[in-house]
């Protein structure tokens, strides 16, 4: 018997463009399911799902798995004549539909199986559909973007069929079929405004750091010679003892060195005012890429985050602790190692270690240290953390998991205990998930810094907000991405510690990063994909995916944030508009005086303060509100030793940043 079946595809979305950035989606199926139809390699498929960049051709071949040769072909629900075994969708604007039926023959007893759909999907192949007698058949129903079926109607009466297939068994009549959609799980429609993103201003916890405090010093590239660095990793770590004192960051890199950690130096970072990769400094590679895990027997496995420890106790090497995980981890299996940092080697690798009975899916992505004073206080001296925010259900949270370890991990290392610190509920629509939280967010936490600075400190992840239309469907997707950090209360954590309800933190702002990221890959919308926190300099390294290398944009940049001291004093928020400023500022020396020049387009908020190579603040010349204009503001050298210094010139939202050097 031959068979012809309709699939009820409930993980499939037919996505507008915009939804796509620029890609359209194809649905390319078999209805008489004995044979295949697949795209030519300039779009991707997986299974009936296809790709393509807005404006290129792509042609489908169908091949019969049988003596088949007669063919009926329907694209976008009209029958098609078939010339030869193949079909080209020219300049492609738009989603399609592709089917195709092979038979014998088209002699003998043939039937019409009518398909047809709410106005919330469709239904591959659509329409007038022909089947020759004695074939069973398939159709496929293909949900809007945040729709899923919810309504099948079969010959006039509904059916209850919950998988995803659906089958007219040996046809001998004519049929009909009907689909109709509803919203599903996870669609909504969010603005900036519902993300709750901070505003210069907004006034903070007693005793943490404003986001006020990050002042943007510009950003460099990673090493272009090394290939490793194509589609790396997330993790980043700071070494204070590197490059001969001067600090180095540790990375993992991409497939082609099978995930290995590389050792690279922190050149001064440049602000280009165009986002111009080619302004931007290069660092230089300190130790290559090395596969340290090569040992282990990570089983699919891959490195996610790493931490430096100088010194854990044991080991009289520096050595970097590892987290790794992938999409779908046996939630049993160890996830973790530890390996010399200097020199790296896969010989001083030991591991692997589950986190107490922490479920694998909940750790290794995001790895961090907190003070000691304050793990002697809440976690019983535990000053490592590792943690990771996974979507779905099961073992997952909506939002991040965040455990603080015990250390030093060694040879006879059996067990590592652990005390959660944070972690929130996995039921959808949870009152105790994460302020904001959205499904399409939830893989996108990478990275945390413990930051203190005078007699302030908070904890920042890195993450994404989305807007626009988000959905979860055969992927995580949304209008529109701006990468953030999430900043939580040290107090708040504390609470958890010490046993009380664990999704009780929630941030208590999130900056938006945007304006500084360089997006680029067209439409990639800046991916953050790294932290490290130099608490030296108070500096906070901060790594964006995808920017420059060839037209796949496959290699990094990292932008550095200086922490600043700031007062007690909250200051008044700015008026609407984000960007009062009109150009660059101007720096000048006149008559042992220093004088900054800018403009202004509307009255704004503007505050000039003078900041030393270690993040204090030296000099608070100007606070106050400004008209639109040109506008000169100046200091005097008085007071200032020598060395180098830094201009920081808030206007309303925006923040300019002009370095400088005393010589007395």
């Amino acid at each position: 018997m031959k068979v012809v079946c309709f699939c009820l595809m409930a993980s499939v979305v037919l996505m507008p463009s915009s939804l796509l950035c620029r890609r359209h989606l194809i649905i390319a199926t078999v209805y008489t399911d004995n044979g295949s139809i697949t795209a030519d390699p300039s779009a991707w498929q997986e299974r009936e799902m296809v790709l393509v960049e807005d404006g290129n051709d792509v042609t489908f071949t169908f091949t019969p798995n049988c003596e088949c040769p007669a063919v009926k072909l329907y694209v976008d629900g009209v029958e098609t004549p078939v010339s030869d075994s193949t079909y080209t969708f020219f300049d492609v604007h738009e989603d399609h539909t592709i089917s195709v039926g092979f038979f014998d023959s088209f002699d003998g007893q043939s039937y019409t199986i009518t398909t047809s759909s709410g106005a919330l999907g469709t239904i591959v192949p659509e329409g007038e559909i022909w089947v020759k007698e004695g074939y069973d058949a398939v159709f496929r129903f293909v949900p809007n973007v945040g729709y899923h079926f919810v309504y099948v109607e079969v010959d006039g009466e509904q059916v209850s069929y919950p998988h995803s297939t659906y089958e007219f068994d040996s046809v001998t009549s004519n049929h009909s079929i009907f689909v109709d959609f509803d919203f599903r799980f996870g669609y909504e429609y969010r603005t900036l405004d519902d993300i709750g993103l901070w505003q210069h201003g907004d006034t903070v916890p007693d005793g943490t750091i404003s986001p006020d405090q990050l002042v943007y010093l510009g950003a460099f590239r990673v090493p272009s010679s090394l290939i490793g660095w194509q589609y790396c990793r997330r993790g980043l770590a700071f070494n204070p003892d590197g490059d001969g004192g001067n600090g180095s960051l540790f990375g993992i890199g991409g497939p082609s060195v099978n995930y290995g950690i590389t050792e690279i130096s922190i050149p001064t970072p440049v602000i280009s005012v165009d986002h111009d990769v080619s302004e931007l400094n290069e660092a230089t590679t300190i130790q290559d890429f090395v596969d340290v895990a090569a040992d282990l027997g990570l089983n699919g496995l891959v490195p996610q985050d790493l931490e430096y420890i100088a010194s854990d106790g044991w080991s009289s090497v520096p050595r970097l602790y590892v987290g790794t995980g992938r999409m779908f981890p046996d939630n049993t299996e160890p996830n973790h190692f530890v390996t010399d940092a200097t020199p790296l080697s896969s010989s001083s690798s030991i591991g692997l270690w589950r986190i107490d009975d922490v479920p694998t899916v909940r750790t290794g992505y995001i790895m961090f240290q907190i003070p000691e004073e304050w793990a002697d206080a809440h976690t019983g001296g535990r000053t490592l953390v590792s943690g990771r925010s996974r979507w779905g259900q099961g073992s997952n949270s909506n939002g991040p998991t965040l455990y603080a370890v015990s250390t030093p991990w060694t040879d006879t290392t059996t067990e590592i205990t652990c005390v959660p610190i944070l972690l929130y509920d996995n039921e959808p629509d949870s009152s105790s998930s994460v302020m904001g939280y959205n499904i399409t967010d939830t893989e996108f936490w990478t990275g945390g810094a413990w930051v203190q600075i005078g007699e302030r400190e908070a904890l920042i992840l890195g993450g994404q907000r989305s807007f626009g239309c988000t959905w979860y469907d055969h992927d995580i997707f949304s209008d529109h991405k701006i990468p953030v950090l999430f900043f939580y209360n040290p107090d708040d954590l504390a609470v958890v510690a010490d046993g009380d309800t664990t999704y009780y933190p929630q941030p208590y702002a999130i900056l938006n990063l945007d304006e500084y990221f360089f997006k680029g890959l067209e439409n990639h919308n800046g991916m953050l994909a790294g932290i490290a926190y130099d608490p030296y300099r108070n500096l906070l390294y901060v790594k964006e995916d995808r920017v420059f290398g060839s037209s796949a944009k496959e290699y990094p940049i990292i932008h550095v944030f200086q922490i600043v001291e700031q007062s007690d004093a909250a200051e008044p928020k700015p008026e609407s508009d984000s960007n009062p400023s009109e150009s660059e500022i101007g720096l000048f020396s006149k008559d042992g005086m220093l004088e900054v020049s800018f403009k202004l387009t509307k009255r704004c908020h503007v505050s000039l303060k003078v900041i030393d190579a270690s993040g204090r603040i030296s000099k608070s010349p100007f606070d106050g509100w400004l008209g639109a204009g040109h506008h000169r503001l100046s200091f005097g050298k008085d007071g200032l030793p020598s060395g180098v210094y830094f201009v920081l010139l808030r206007m309303g939202k925006r923040a300019k940043v002009k370095k400088f050097v005393i010589l007395n």
